[in-house]
């Protein structure tokens, strides 16, 4: 049972990682919603936002997948892009 230890810890890193992003997926699209009558030039970012968060959610639990991730033998990059909102 040595890998119990990294299949919890892979668990907590999978939280610690999806539970912000989901958080933000969910604030952008309350904000989305009050933007579309009062700032629909706000629309598009935000959706960009949703968007970017959607796609690292499902990188996450593609690549961080307990049964399908091997620590030792393969190693992820995640990159980010920094994008100002008007």
């Amino acid at each position: 049972m040595a890998n119990s230890g990294s299949e919890t810890d892979l668990a907590a890193l999978r939280h610690d990682l999806l539970t912000p992003l989901n958080q933000i997926i969910g604030y952008s699209e309350l904000l989305e919603e009050d933007a579309a009558e009062e700032h629909p030039d706000a629309v598009a970012d935000l959706q960009r936002i949703q968007q970017a968060a959607a796609t690292l959610v499902g990188l996450i639990r593609t690549r961080l997948d307990r049964k399908s991730t091997r620590l030792n033998s393969s190693h992820t990059v995640i990159s980010y892009a920094v994008f100002c909102l008007k």
